[in-house]
């Protein structure tokens, strides 16, 4: 694991530099192997949140695990190019909200290029 970049996150009177560092690090523990980025462990994902906490993972300069996260979208996307609303702990093979929110397609799509602004990668962009 990287040491996380977080001063330039730091709002004086709202957050410090501990509880930045302190948000990476919650992230990034309950991240799954996989890349799924779950609530907490247990709780479910939904890919609105699951790509917020991407984007914090990219801000904190975490890019690796911010791409491990969007190749888990990448990798399980419907076929129509939406997500389901929620999967259980991040387990694809475990929906347990088969709605499909088009704010989501939109949304990813913004994580997609905060990823590329952060980290320049025109590799990834292109996946």
């Amino acid at each position: 694991m990287t040491t996380p970049r977080t001063e330039h996150l730091v709002l004086p009177g709202v957050l410090t530099a501990e509880q930045a560092l302190a948000t990476v690090a919650g992230i990034r523990a309950v991240q799954r192997e996989d890349g799924a980025i779950p609530w907490f462990r247990g709780h479910h994902l939904d890919p609105w949140d699951h790509t917020e906490a991407a984007m914090a993972l990219d801000a904190a300069g975490e890019h690796e695990a911010a791409t491990r996260a969007y190749e888990w979208l990448a990798r399980h996307q419907n076929d129509d190019g939406s997500w389901y609303a929620a999967y259980a702990d991040g387990d694809f093979a475990d929906v347990t909200d088969r709605g499909r929110e088009t704010n989501f397609v939109a949304y990813v799509a913004v994580g997609v290029w905060h990823h590329y602004l952060s980290t320049g990668d025109d590799t990834f962009l292109d996946r």
